[in-house]
């Protein structure tokens, strides 16, 4: 077996890459699931894990022995279009890099907001993302404790605009009224279908341990008239880490 020189793996990493057309390192450290400082380091010449050379051999189908050593071509003779990237074992196309515009705004059970989201606001910046938010046109923050496990507080969540205000009972949404914007998980009022008013019910089953509300629920499910809707968003994806990058305005 052939000694791997760091330095000149790190040189494919970085010619392999501008071949996807990966514009970042950012951005191929996430598609391979790596700490993006670690996979910079590893472009500049230090030692790359065997677990992530073996990630990106089978994401893009790159040949093993030139990622290496060298040898041979870049790509296996399986995948000849250097443009086209596989998933792992299903064949889908993956999103390597997207950018979401991202307001600075929180969703929560009782948050004031300043304006809309769509269309008065304006967005701080570009979120960096992956196929974490596939489907999702905006990004905003959860503000409060309403939605944890699932969406705690700080958390990003990716949205798309519903049109026809038509819900999946059950499923997660963000709604906007003319002072107030909520996380929750929507249902309609009495399990009825046809009912103009919903039922946003939060995730947080904590309860008043104490005083004149003892067990009582600490957020409480509460009704909305559609007549009292501004904008409804489907919850299309979250991030509960704070590492995502935004790229100010």
């Amino acid at each position: 077996m052939y000694k791997i020189d760091w330095g000149e793996l790190g040189k494919r990493l970085v010619v392999l890459r501008a071949t996807l057309k990966i514009k970042s390192s950012r951005a191929f450290a996430m598609a391979i699931d790596a700490d993006p400082s670690y996979f910079g380091r590893a472009e500049k010449g230090s030692s790359l894990s065997d677990n992530y050379i073996d990630k990106i051999v089978d994401l893009f189908n790159v040949n093993k022995e030139w990622l290496l050593y060298g040898n041979g071509e870049m790509f296996n003779p399986s995948n000849s279009d250097k443009n086209f990237i596989a998933n792992r074992r299903n064949q889908k196309t993956i999103p390597i890099e997207r950018t979401l515009d991202y307001y600075n705004v929180g969703a929560n059970a009782s948050l004031k907001t300043e304006g809309e989201i769509l269309p008065a606001s304006k967005p701080v910046g570009k979120l960096m993302i992956s196929e974490l938010f596939q489907g999702s046109q905006f990004a905003i923050r959860v503000s409060g404790n309403s939605m944890t496990p699932n969406y705690p507080s700080g958390c990003i969540i990716g949205i798309r605009l519903i049109e026809d205000f038509a819900v999946n009972p059950g499923s997660v949404y963000v709604i906007e009224s003319s002072n107030d914007l909520w996380i929750k998980r929507v249902y309609y009022k009495d399990d009825n279908r046809e009912s103009e008013t919903l039922e946003l019910v939060s995730d947080n089953n904590l309860k008043h341990e104490s005083g004149p509300r003892k067990g009582k629920y600490c957020y409480p499910p509460f009704h909305l008239h559609k007549s009292e809707i501004k904008n409804i968003f489907r919850v299309t994806g979250v991030f509960k880490s704070n590492t995502l990058t935004i790229i100010e305005n």
